[in-house]
C-alpha cells in the first residue's frame, strides 16, 4: 500500500464544518473545483509551492538561486525570487534552504499510524484545553499569574527560607 500524502495537517481549526477539530488534508484531489481554497491538493505528488511576499530577496538572502543546479531561479527588479517553471525539476533543494519559507515543499508521505497518532496527540490537547478552559472561565484569570505560580511551585522548601 502507498503511504498517503499529505500536505496539512491543520489543528484547532474552526472552519469547514461545526465544532473544533483536527483536518487532515491529501494531495491527490480529483475534483478540480473553480472555487478550490488549496490547488496544492490537486496533483499527487510532492510539489514546491512559492509564496512571493514571504522571499527576504536576492540582497539579504538568495540560498535558494545558490542552491538550484538547474538555474531556474532569478530575482526580479524588487529583488524578489522568479521561478522558471520550464527548467525547474522539482528537486526541492530550495525548500530546504530557504528561511524564511517562501518555498515550501507541498506533499510529505506519511504513514497511517502517523497521521493518526498525530491526530490523537493534538485531541488529547484539546481536551487538555477544554478542561482548563472550564475552570477558569467566569475568572479574572491571569496567565502571568499563572506563570508566577508555576515558578513558585518549582522551588523547595529551603529556598522559600531566603
Amino acid at each position: 500500500m502507498v503511504d498517503p500524502l499529505v500536505f496539512n495537517i491543520q489543528n484547532y481549526s474552526l472552519n469547514d464544518g461545526p465544532g473544533i477539530r483536527t483536518i487532515v488534508f491529501l494531495k491527490g484531489c480529483p475534483m478540480r473545483c473553480r472555487w478550490c481554497c488549496n490547488p496544492e491538493s490537486q496533483e499527487y505528488n510532492i510539489e514546491m509551492s512559492y509564496t512571493r511576499k514571504n522571499c527576504i530577496g536576492e540582497e539579504e538572502c538568495g540560498f535558494c538561486k545558490r542552491s538550484c543546479h538547474q538555474k531556474a531561479i532569478t530575482f526580479d527588479e524588487e529583488g524578489k525570487a522568479k521561478i522558471e517553471k520550464s527548467l525547474c525539476t522539482d528537486c526541492l533543494s530550495c525548500t530546504k534552504v530557504c528561511p524564511a519559507m517562501a518555498m515550501k515543499q507541498q506533499g510529505k508521505p506519511m504513514e497511517i499510524s502517523e497521521i493518526i497518532d498525530q491526530v490523537l496527540r493534538q485531541e488529547l490537547l484539546s481536551s487538555w484545553r477544554r478542561r482548563t478552559h472550564r475552570q477558569w472561565r467566569g475568572t479574572s484569570f491571569s496567565w502571568r499569574l499563572a506563570d508566577q505560580t508555576v515558578k513558585r511551585s518549582e522551588k523547595t522548601p529551603a529556598s522559600y527560607s531566603n
